[in-house]
């Protein structure tokens, strides 16, 4: 994730066990599961607001190196609101249940990785209520051969 200006960049990157089309897979589904979003109310009250897919033709190191550029799929990128609060796995949220309802009624069923504001930590924020990243449409498992 890279953030700048109030907007939080999500570019997938290459993982040596994975291939690039599962990779595309995931990245598709979480665009999806974003767009469907967009259809539901309650959703997008509790969703960082969603700028879209992006596609970097080139991506240059940092100083550091790290993430190396390499590593990086320029075409497996999105936008979407920057969240300032500290966030915690949407297991562990004193309204995980509620939560997970309101994205099965909207079609998103994978929740394993997501993550939600940390209800403990925005008392006195101006983030109201909760807001939930890392969810797509469904879960993809690699094939192992």
């Amino acid at each position: 994730m890279f953030f700048i200006d109030g907007v939080a960049t999500k570019i997938f990157k290459r993982n040596h066990s994975l291939t690039d089309d599962f990779i595309r897979m995931v990245f598709q589904s979480e665009v999806d599961a974003y767009l469907k979003v967009q259809n539901f109310p309650a959703l997008r009250e509790i969703t960082p607001k969603f700028y879209g897919p992006v596609r970097f033709e080139k991506i240059l190191n940092n100083a550091q190196g790290l993430p190396s550029a390499a590593t990086l799929m320029g075409d497996c990128a999105y936008q979407m609101e920057y969240i300032q609060a500290p966030f915690i796995k949407l297991g562990t949220h004193p309204q995980r249940g509620a939560i997970e309802k309101v994205f099965a009624d909207a079609g998103i069923h994978y929740l394993k990785d997501a993550s939600v504001t940390d209800p403990s930590s925005i008392v006195g924020e101006n983030i109201p209520g909760v807001r939930v990243i890392d969810f797509s449409v469904k879960e993809y498992v690699p094939l192992v051969s």
